[in-house]
């Protein structure tokens, strides 16, 4: 019964305020939401993990740099500091263009692709984050296990820190190098996760994709080498992970039977669930 003079209640004012745990829930069913939390709890474990390190990770890392060369001496394959001194005596131009492509080429490129993808090809984007979260725990299994320490903070060895010396300095600045730990060269998820992002474009039905994605890790691989951010065994051992990655996931995926679920097209990208 509606009395005279009196203003209805708005059904939103009315409504029983719901439980703290249920509103969480509700809010965690916006994919942005969802997956941004689940990038914050990855970073903030990174953050926490970093407390595991020995204390004196600068000693460890230099020492197991220094068998990492040994093994590169070994197997003939220890070219870094010849290639970038050679260039730059020859051309260095080349290593300030790697320098600004070691920067900014790389989380610059992956979160708005990653969010772009999340946005036209959800189901891709799934797909392709659950490849990353088990690359991440393998990459981080081999950081606390073997830490190294990268050719730029080896000057014995004849490399120069690149970036600090061509630009852009801020990326190995003081402030920058707070949030992320130096001494894990191995493995060289700059490389690997480039990589893993490559495969998706490669994955996909536009040639300028595809042509890109077969670039990119590329012009990556020289980055890191260049600019003495890593050694080829770091690169080595990206790849291997990205590539262990896709077999534990699809594995993982398999029916009771043994057989392979069956394959999901989305936006030209082949995925298996």
């Amino acid at each position: 019964m509606r009395v005279s003079g009196l203003v209805p209640i708005p059904s939103y004012l009315s409504a029983t305020p719901k439980r703290p745990l249920l509103a969480i829930l509700d809010l965690l069913e916006n994919r942005y939401v969802r997956e941004g939390s689940l990038l914050v709890l990855g970073y903030a474990a990174y953050m926490l993990l970093r407390q595991v390190f020995p204390e004196d990770l600068e000693a460890v890392g230099r020492a197991n740099a220094e068998k990492l060369i040994d093994v590169e001496k070994t197997l003939g394959i220890y070219w870094e500091p010849t290639i970038q001194s050679g260039l730059l005596a020859e051309a260095p131009w080349v290593v300030t263009f790697f320098s600004w492509t070691y920067s900014l080429g790389f989380l610059p490129v992956l979160v708005p692709g990653a969010l772009v993808l999340m946005t036209l090809r959800y189901d891709a984007f799934v797909y392709f984050r659950r490849v990353f979260l088990i690359s991440y725990v393998m990459t981080w299994t081999l950081w606390l296990a073997f830490p190294v320490t990268p050719p730029r903070l080896m000057p014995d060895e004849s490399f120069i820190d690149a970036i600090e010396v061509m630009g852009p300095a801020f990326y190995n600045s003081k402030q920058a190098i707070a949030f992320y730990n130096q001494h894990s060269a191995m493995p060289s998820m700059h490389f690997g996760w480039t990589l893993l992002f490559s495969v998706m474009l490669l994955r996909t039905g536009n040639r300028v994709f595809r042509f890109v994605g077969a670039l990119y890790p590329v012009a990556a691989f020289g980055s890191i080498v260049i600019t003495a951010n890593h050694y080829f065994l770091d690169a080595l051992a990206g790849g291997v992970i990205i590539g262990c990655a896709f077999a534990i996931y699809h594995l993982a995926q398999r029916s009771p039977k043994g057989r392979p679920e069956p394959v999901e097209k989305s936006g030209g990208l082949a995925l298996k669930a």
